[in-house]
């Protein structure tokens, strides 16, 4: 399950809900706290740099997309071992170690190198 919203107290507070409600019956097994930039931080909305400085260049599909259910749930696939799957789909998760001292300590153009993308406008 992924729990997200704009502000960190509002998640933490359904996450509790789900708790209590489902208590005994399931628990929490791992967990992962994210965080972007605060609405309202900027005066227009802008793509948002992480830690390393990167603009962040990642983007999710939308439900008014007009291919949004085929390319967000499993098809039905009826006989296989994965029947299950039909109309779930997944939620992928990369950590992401960022051993910034280290980062910091390298000249920018050596940033852009292992990035692959100039930090300025993030164009590779």
């Amino acid at each position: 399950m992924q729990i997200g919203a704009d502000d960190a107290l509002v998640a933490f507070h359904a996450l509790r809900a789900v708790q209590k409600e489902s208590a005994g019956t399931v628990k929490v097994r791992w967990q992962m706290n994210g965080f972007n930039r605060t609405p309202g931080a900027t005066a227009r909305p802008m793509t948002a740099r992480n830690l390393m400085g990167q603009i962040d260049g990642t983007g999710n599909p939308k439900p008014a997309d007009e291919d949004f259910d085929r390319r967000i749930f499993v098809p039905a696939s009826p006989g296989t071992p994965q029947e299950w799957l039909e109309g779930g789909s997944y939620a992928v998760v990369r950590r992401i170690r960022m051993l910034l001292d280290d980062w910091e300590k390298l000249p920018v153009d050596r940033q852009e190198q292992v990035i692959g993308r100039r930090k300025a406008d993030g164009a590779r």
